[in-house]
């Protein structure tokens, strides 16, 4: 999935550790309009400065790691979207130790770059 995907009232996207936001296009002022995200609460943040790739640029926390399909735009603040269907998913890179990758291998091993 890309930003261009993402459709005002449409999806319901959950960063890394923000919470969930329902993608709304919103207008800064006469000439400018784009999309952004709002909380309950009323809480925004502005997606212009977002990649293509749905990643926030200035902080990982907003990075956008699920992005569900809503049935119905009133669902976000129900939550009854939880049921809706999940149409992104970010897979998260795994970690491992060292330690892990000697067990792993079997014998010692040696980092290089590349």
């Amino acid at each position: 999935m890309e930003m261009k995907d993402l459709m005002t009232g449409k999806h319901v996207c959950e960063t890394r550790s923000e919470g969930t936001f329902l993608v709304l296009e919103g207008f800064f002022n006469a000439t400018h309009k784009s999309l952004c995200m709002m909380r309950k609460d009323g809480r925004w943040t502005q997606l212009d400065e977002y990649t293509k790739d749905l990643r926030c640029p200035d902080d990982k926390d907003f990075d956008i790691m699920k992005v569900w399909e809503l049935r119905y735009t009133n669902s976000f603040f129900n939550d009854s979207w939880k049921n809706d269907s999940i149409i992104y998913e970010r897979p998260e890179p795994r970690k491992i130790t060292i330690s892990e990758i000697k067990y792993f291998f079997g014998n010692d091993i040696e980092i290089v770059a590349g």
